[in-house]
Formats: structure tokens, sequence, C-alpha cells
């Protein structure tokens, strides 16, 4: 895929593990007025603890964290800042489900069309929070506050920093190939939910097929 630049956003990656099988989890984050190396490394120090203390607290024993990755998107080769984050084991005393099984949270910007939401699939979800395949309610709320902390007025980043959905393509053409746009675009994310409380599944996290 094509570098597309976006000036003042930075890509995280949120690595964990399960059973020997790597998990991402992707998000974007903005400082309007522009950054240095500096601002990254606080926003990643922030982002460890949650990812550890939060995060970590809702998932299965099964699974623990690897590590925070951030990528500046302003230029090709521009600043990365890689930190260990673990390992943490999930709080949860519980088996995990299977590794292809996942709750997906939604973040919503208020506009609507597919560049302008995100969702990241959680994975290693307590199976004593799952029944047949509706995950209990309770469960879900306490993880959307964990992404809460992430929104506007919460406590998990450093000051300037914005969460949001970067979407750095537009459509696809006619052989179904994404189309790069110019410059990325960034919105602020207003809120986050599941959708209908359903398991999704992500096939790439069994043994065998990813990390």
């Amino acid at each position: 895929m094509p570098f597309v630049p976006s000036a003042t956003e930075v890509l995280v990656q949120l690595e964990g593990s399960v059973d020997s099988q790597q998990t991402m989890n992707d998000l974007a984050f903005s400082l309007p007025g522009g950054y240095i190396l500096s601002d990254i490394q606080s926003l990643v120090t922030n982002l460890v603890d949650w990812f550890q203390i939060s995060f970590a607290s809702q998932l299965s024993r099964d699974w623990s964290t690897v590590a925070v990755h951030a990528r500046a998107q302003n230029v090709p080769n521009g600043f990365v800042v890689d930190v260990a984050a673990g390992p943490t084991i999930g709080g949860v005393d519980v088996e995990a489900a299977p590794n292809n099984v996942a709750a997906c949270i939604s973040f919503r910007t208020g506009i609507a069309g597919r560049s302008f939401r995100g969702r990241n699939y959680i994975p290693s979800v307590p199976n004593s929070m799952i029944t047949l395949n509706t995950l209990d309610a309770t469960w879900m709320s306490n993880m959307a506050l964990v992404y809460g902390g992430l929104l506007a007025g919460g406590t998990v980043l450093p000051g300037g920093w914005i969460w949001g959905v970067l979407s750095r393509f537009s459509g696809v053409d006619l052989l179904g190939h994404p189309i790069p746009r110019a410059f990325g675009v960034f919105t602020q994310i207003q809120n986050v939910l599941f959708v209908d409380g359903k398991v999704d599944s992500q096939r790439n996290r069994l043994p065998g097929r990813g990390k």
C-alpha cells in the first residue's frame, strides 16, 4: 500500500499475546499543533499504563501485554517509538474464549460514512463473559469505560492529544483496490459502543494463522 501522509497524526499499535499468537489493536491520535519525538514518547508512556492497567484488567488470564508501538504519519521515515509493556497478565482469572473469538467495539465520530468510524477487535474475552454468542452486558459496559478514558475529558492522554479515526483511503476502484487519499483525514472520536453484543471472529488469531 502507498504511504498516505497525515501532518499531525500518529498510529499506535497495542501488541498482546495469547496461546503464542500475536494480537494487535490499532488506534490513531493527533496533536493538532504538531509534535516532536518527546511528544510521542509521552503519548506512548501514558498508553502503556492504560494498556497494562485498564485494558488488561478486563481480559482473560491467558492473554498478556507485549508492547506499544507508535509511528508518526507526517513523513514515510518519521519518528518511531516502541516500548515494552509487559508481560502483564489479563486480570480475569478465567480461561479465554478461543483465539478467533473477539468483541468488536465501535468508535463513532458523529459523521456518517465508513471513513468516519473505527473499531477494535478485543481479544481473549473471558469465557465467563459469553453466553452462547452473546457478550455479558456488564463486561461490555466496563470495556466501553476503558476506551472512554481516551476520549476528550478522559484521564489517559497527555495534554493536547486527541483520539480519532484516521482515513487514508477513499473507497475502492473497479478492481476492488483501495484508492489512497492525497492526505489522511482525521476525525475526533466522540463515543464508543458495542453495536449488537454478539461475538465476532478474527481467524488470523487462530494458532498457526498469524504470528
